[in-house]
């Protein structure tokens, strides 16, 4: 079951505290890994992104590549999507990755 990760955030179901996977290709995780070590070297005030940006890295090496993200993370998450995407809202590069983190989340 695909969620949006800003309705993981805002909902007040079952799914409210639950933690969260995210599943993709390897390709795509490592890309996620570099968006959140660029949004980190533009705002350094996103201090838990380079941990967040290593565990994608990590989980792009397991067979079926994921990452389980607790709440906490997935805020980490949702700001570092924010973030990167006023830094660089017109760029196709930049909708397409945030779109990727935004929609590559569900229920574990």
């Amino acid at each position: 079951m695909a969620l949006d990760i800003f309705a993981l955030l805002t909902s007040d179901g079952d799914h409210a505290q639950a933690d969260h996977m995210f599943t993709g290709k390897a390709g795509d995780m490592l890309a996620v890994a570099d968006v959140l070590d660029a949004v980190h070297c533009a705002n350094r005030r996103l201090r838990a992104v380079p941990a967040l940006a290593s565990r994608f890295r990590h989980g792009a090496a397991y067979p079926i590549p994921c990452v389980r993200l607790t709440k906490a993370e997935c805020r980490v998450l949702v700001d570092a999507i924010t973030d990167f995407g006023q830094s660089m809202p017109k760029t196709t590069k930049a909708r397409k990755l945030a779109d990727l983190l935004a929609s590559s989340v569900c229920v574990y």
